[in-house]
């Protein structure tokens, strides 16, 4: 059997690695599915291909990257991908979406060739954008594409309730987990000195809907009373890329807020960082059950 594998919109591997993640998505996706379909294709909104990310010989023979061969506008992208990758879609037993916000490619696809599909629903998309055309555009593609799924897979009970009010013909409950192998408490090196710098950590993308001015905006307050309590300063640090980094070391230069931006970090490496932390912070407009948010959990 082949299963056909869609990422969010505008998204793909290397997307994926301007936070760490892409060894999530590769051993926690591709492997598994690689294990029990025969042919495993990856339809990618970036020229990439799965040999820049991993040398694995038998994945690479079994997983097939597919990329629109130059830049496109995710839009675009999203409209003729059933159509540039006709063949491969054809061949599909089964389509799997990550979240919503990637299945316009997945209805062309029931539409064209019969091709169910699942797909995540980790977050309500159709509220994501300020009132106007763009959120009306967004609810419907969400509202379509949860109506013709075969399956939704609901991440909490709040997005299951909502996606059967939707009309969603069936929905799952199956909320994120964490490897806890991993992400697991760890003992710290020696006893913490009392006047220490306290570490507030966040980890993912440095993007608008993370809601990160505030919290750059807060650290000077935040770590004046902290200081005025305990005689410690506060530090943030950040752990991830995206399009608000430059402007957000710029605005921490104004406000001479100490905040360290580690850029970039395998998912692997997470765990000394949370380990190393006093507080974690999320501070986003909107989010569904985020895996960051467990993961910092599981590290106590």
């Amino acid at each position: 059997m082949v299963v056909g594998l869609l990422p969010a919109l505008g998204g793909g591997i290397r997307e994926l690695a301007t936070t760490g993640q892409q060894s999530r998505l590769i051993d926690g996706y591709l492997r598994p599915y690689a294990r029990v379909f025969d042919r495993v294709y990856y339809f990618s909104y970036l020229q990439e291909s799965l040999a820049e990310f991993t040398d694995d010989a038998a994945l690479l023979g079994r997983v097939t990257v597919l990329n629109p061969g130059r830049p496109q506008w995710r839009g675009w992208r999203a409209r003729m991908m059933t159509r540039a990758h006709a063949a491969e879609f054809r061949a599909c037993h089964v389509l799997r979406v990550f979240q919503v916000t990637g299945v316009i490619p997945a209805m062309d696809a029931n539409r064209r060739f019969g091709t169910p599909y699942v797909t995540t629903y980790g977050f309500s998309y159709g509220r994501l954008s300020r009132p106007g055309p763009k959120r009306w555009l967004k609810a419907v593609v969400e509202h379509r594409g949860l109506r013709r799924a075969a399956a939704v897979i609901a991440t909490t009970e709040a997005l299951r309730a909502r996606a059967l009010s939707l009309g969603a013909r069936r929905v799952e409950l199956i909320p994120n987990g964490v490897d806890t192998r991993l992400f697991a408490p760890r003992e710290a090196a020696g006893e913490r000195p009392q006047g220490r710098t306290r570490r507030v950590l966040y980890v993912g993308r440095l993007s608008e809907e993370k809601n990160l001015r505030t919290v750059v905006e807060a650290t000077p307050s935040v770590g004046a009373a902290v200081d005025a309590k305990i005689g410690a300063g506060v530090q943030l640090v950040t752990v991830g890329s995206g399009p608000l980094k430059e402007a957000l070391q710029a605005l921490a230069k104004e406000l001479r807020a100490d905040v360290e931006f580690l850029g970039v970090m395998d998912q692997r490496r997470l765990p000394e960082v949370y380990a190393s932390a006093d507080v974690f912070v999320l501070a986003s407009f909107t989010e569904g059950h985020p895996k960051v948010l467990l993961e910092a959990m599981a590290c106590g």
